[in-house]
Parts: C-alpha cells; structure tokens; sequence
C-alpha cells in the first residue's frame, strides 16, 4: 500500500469515527428538541379571591409551574447548544469522508483539502489550542496530520 492509499484510508476512517457518534447525537438531541414543548401558561390569580388554603396552594402550584418553565427554557438551550455541535461535527466528518474517497480517486479538490485540514490540526498544535492533557493522543494526531501533509504535499 502506496504512502497516497494510506492518507485517504486515514481520512475515510477518521470521517467515520467521528461521523457515526455525531450523527448519532444529532439524532437523539433533535428528536429530544421535538419532544420538549414551550410551558403551558398557567391561568392569573383572580383578583378579590378569597385567601383560603385552595387558593394558597393554587398559588403556589403556579409559581412552581413558572420555575419548572424556566428550567424547561434552560434545557432547551442546552439541547440546541449540543444539537448545533453535533450537527457541526456531522458536517465535517462528512467532508473527512469524502476527502479521502477524493484522494482515493486521485482528485486535486481532495488533495487540497486534505491539505487545509492537516495545516489546522498542525497550527492548533503549534499555537496550543489541542488540550495538553490528551499527551499521546494529540502526539498521534499531530504527527498523522503532519504526515499527510508530507504525502500530500509531494505528491502535488
């Protein structure tokens, strides 16, 4: 296997690794999104109603209706948050997929994709934006990008 085939194999699996759990996610997050619904209104305390302990406690079913709403709207923004990651992460996972079948298939749009993902991954590394505390994993994935920039590169 030719240093060209590995690259594109590289990237097809990486595309797939991280595709299949986002896609997954987005699934779940969006179907969650669907199932939470904007809080029921609860009805206005009538004015001049008797203080009795029905009302008393009418009043307080209400104001814990208005707290589990704002928790519900908290939770929305939360899954939407997640949602918008995932959906992201399904995006560019794609894209690393089908790079690698470019590659496969010899294309130059490949190649210089390829090229533009393997710089990113190089700089956040030299700049430090890849956590520290993954220690061998960020070494693993800075040197595979580095090396597909010396295969691609040469094969330009």
């Amino acid at each position: 296997m030719e240093h060209f085939q590995i690259v594109a194999a590289g990237f097809r699996i990486g595309g797939l690794l991280i595709g299949v759990p986002s896609l997954c996610a987005a699934l779940y997050f969006g179907f969650a999104l669907l199932q939470t619904q904007a809080p029921v209104q609860a009805s206005a305390p009538i004015p001049g109603e008797s203080q009795n302990l029905i009302t008393v406690l009418m009043t307080g079913a209400r104001l814990f209706g208005r707290v589990a709403g704002f928790l519900t709207e908290i939770s929305r923004a939360v899954i939407i948050a997640v949602l918008g990651i995932a959906t992201c992460l399904t995006a560019f996972s794609a894209g690393m997929y089908f790079t690698g079948r470019g590659l496969a298939a010899h294309q130059a749009w490949a190649r210089i994709s390829g090229m533009t993902m393997a710089f990113v991954l190089v700089a956040m590394w030299l700049t430090g934006l890849m956590p520290m505390r993954w220690g061998p994993i960020s070494l693993l994935l800075t040197s595979a990008a580095c090396y597909a920039l010396w295969v691609l590169w040469r094969m330009a």
